[in-house]
C-alpha cells in the first residue's frame, strides 16, 4: 500500500528512521526478565524481533534504490542525448532551427536541474546509511559521481554553440531572404503552370487528367516543405511571415481534384478487377460488386456542384451508371435458368459471338464488351422467359415423373375369378387434371423449347384416358 501512493523522499526517510528506531528500542530492552521465582530469558526474541526490523529496512531501502536508480538512468540519458544534439553542425535553416531549440530546451532546464539532481544525491546518501557498502556496482557509481560535472559539461558545450550561432546566424539570415523571394517567384510560375495544364482543364481526357494530377500533387507536396522550411526561419529570426495566395489555391484546387480523379481511378480500377472474373464466379461476387458500385454512386453524389461541368465528370457517370445497369442483366443472365438457347438469343440480339457454356476460361470481360447495356430491354426480356421455361420444364418433369411411376391396382370381382379395375375414378380424375395443366402449358408464350415433349405427353395421356374408359365400359 505504501509503495502504490507513489511516496515522497520525506516519506521513505520517516519510514526508514521508524525502523531505525524500533530497532535501537529492542537493544534497549533488557535480556533477562525476573519474575517472582522465573527468569524469562528474551535474547532469542530480540534477535528475531531485529532480524525482521532489519528485513524492512532492506526492503523500503532497495525500492528507494530502484527509484533513484531510474532517476539517475533517465537524467544521466538526457545530459547524453542533449551533448550528441549539440554536437550536430549547423549547415541549413532546419538544422539551425533544431540547434536553437536544443539551446532554448538547455537553458530552461538549467533553471530546474538543482531540482532533479539534488533529490537524487539525497537519496544515495539515505542509501548509504540504512544499506551496507557494496549496494552499487561500478557503472551506477560512476554515474552518481561525475552526475554534476557533466551537467556542467553540457552548459558549457551550449555557450560554446551559442557564441558560434551568433556569427553564423547573420548569413543564415540574408539566405533565408533571398531564398523567400526566389521562392514567391517559383510559386507564382507553378500557379500559373496549374491553371494552364494542371488536372482541371475542361475538355481533357479522364486519365491524362489523372496523370497531371498525381505529377502537380507531388509538386505541392515538395512546395509546402519548402513553405514549412521558410515559415520556421520567418519564426527563427523574428521575421514576418509571407503569404504565397497561388499555393493555397492550388492546394484548394488540388483537394477538389482529389475528389473527382481519386473516385474515378477507384472505379476504373474496380471494374478492371471485375473484368478478369470468369463467368462462373461472377454470381458468387455479385453482392461484393453491388455494394461497391453502390458505395461508388454514394461518394459521386457528393461532389461539389462545380466539377460538373468537366469532362471526367460525365465519364465517370457513365462508367457507374452503366455498370449499375448492367449488374442486374449479369445477375439474371448467371441464373441457372439460362441455358444454351437463351445464350443464342442475347449473341443475336447483340450481334456477337460469346462462348460461355462449358468454358472456366470465359471472363466477364467478354460480356462487358458486348455492350449488354444497349440492348438491356431485349435481355431482360431473355432473362424472364429463361426464367418462365425453366418453371415449364420443372411442371412437364412433375408430371412426367408422375405418370412413369403410377400403378394401376386390380381387385377380384365378387369372388368369380374375374380381375377388374380399381379405384378407377380416382385415377380418371387425376388423368384429366394432367391433361388440362397440359394444355394449359401449349398455350404458353415461352413453350417452344418444349411444345413436342408436351404435346408427345398429352397424346400419350389421352391413350390411356381412352383405353382406361373402354376398360371401364
Amino acid at each position: 500500500e505504501f509503495f502504490k501512493t507513489n511516496p515522497s523522499l520525506e516519506s521513505y526517510e520517516a519510514k526508514l528512521a521508524h525502523f531505525q528506531s524500533i530497532e535501537k528500542g529492542i537493544g534497549k530492552v533488557s535480556s533477562i526478565h525476573i519474575i517472582g521465582a522465573l527468569s524469562l530469558n528474551t535474547k532469542h526474541l530480540k534477535t528475531h524481533l531485529r532480524e525482521d526490523c532489519h528485513k524492512w529496512t532492506l526492503k523500503y531501502s532497495k525500492n528507494l534504490h530502484s527509484r533513484a536508480k531510474q532517476e539517475l538512468e533517465s537524467i544521466t540519458e538526457y545530459m547524453r542525448m542533449t551533448m550528441g544534439k549539440l554536437s550536430r553542425k549547423v549547415e541549413d535553416l532546419d538544422s539551425l532551427g533544431f540547434m536553437m531549440q536544443v539551446l532554448k530546451e538547455v537553458r530552461e532546464k538549467e533553471c530546474s536541474i538543482d531540482m532533479d539532481i539534488d533529490p537524487i544525491m539525497d537519496m544515495y546518501r539515505m542509501l548509504e546509511f540504512h544499506l551496507p557498502s557494496g549496494f552499487m556496482e561500478k557503472e551506477e557509481i560512476d554515474k552518481k559521481t561525475v552526475l554534476r560535472s557533466n551537467w556542467r559539461k553540457l552548459i558549457q558545450q551550449a555557450l560554446v554553440r551559442t557564441d558560434e550561432l551568433s556569427n553564423t546566424q547573420i548569413g543564415f539570415k540574408k539566405g533565408l531572404v533571398k531564398d523567400i523571394v526566389t521562392f514567391k517567384a517559383d510559386v507564382q510560375n507553378f500557379y500559373t503552370d496549374f491553371t494552364e495544364n494542371g488536372p482541371l482543364i475542361k475538355g481533357l481526357a479522364p486519365m491524362e487528367a489523372v496523370d497531371r494530377l498525381s505529377r502537380f500533387r507531388e509538386e505541392t507536396k515538395i512546395r509546402e516543405r519548402k513553405f514549412d522550411l521558410y515559415h520556421g526561419g520567418e519564426d527563427l529570426f523574428a521575421l514576418p511571415h509571407q503569404e504565397y495566395p497561388g499555393l493555397d489555391r492550388v492546394k484548394k484546387d488540388i483537394k477538389l481534384a482529389s475528389l473527382l480523379f481519386d473516385l474515378y481511378v477507384d472505379v476504373i480500377r474496380s471494374i478492371n478487377e471485375w473484368k478478369l472474373t470468369p463467368w462462373e464466379s461472377v454470381a458468387a461476387n455479385m453482392s461484393e460488386m453491388t455494394d461497391a458500385m453502390d458505395s461508388y454512386a454514394g461518394r459521386f453524389k457528393k461532389l461539389p456542384g462545380k466539377l460538373r461541368d468537366y469532362e471526367s465528370f460525365t465519364q465517370l457517370k457513365k462508367e457507374i451508371e452503366d455498370f449499375q445497369t448492367i449488374l442486374p442483366l449479369l445477375s439474371e443472365l448467371s441464373k441457372d435458368s439460362i441455358k444454351s438457347r437463351h445464350w443464342d438469343e442475347v449473341m443475336e440480339i447483340c450481334n456477337t459471338t460469346l462462348d460461355v457454356v462449358g468454358n472456366p476460361e470465359f471472363k466477364l470481360q467478354s460480356l462487358l464488351e458486348a455492350d449488354l447495356v444497349s440492348a438491356s430491354e431485349e435481355i431482360e426480356e431473355v432473362t424472364d422467359g429463361a426464367d418462365k421455361q425453366l418453371k415449364i420444364e420443372h411442371t412437364l418433369g412433375e408430371i412426367k415423373s408422375q405418370w412413369k411411376t403410377k400403378e394401376f391396382l386390380f381387385a377380384e370381382w365378387k369372388d368369380r375369378g374375374v380381375h377388374i379395375l380399381k379405384a378407377t375414378p380416382l385415377v380418371v380424375e387425376e388423368l384429366e387434371e394432367a391433361q388440362m395443366n397440359l394444355q394449359t402449358v401449349l398455350t404458353m408464350r415461352h413453350v417452344a423449347p418444349f411444345r413436342n415433349i408436351a404435346q408427345e405427353l398429352l397424346g400419350s395421356l389421352s391413350e390411356t384416358s381412352d383405353t382406361l374408359e373402354s376398360w371401364v365400359k
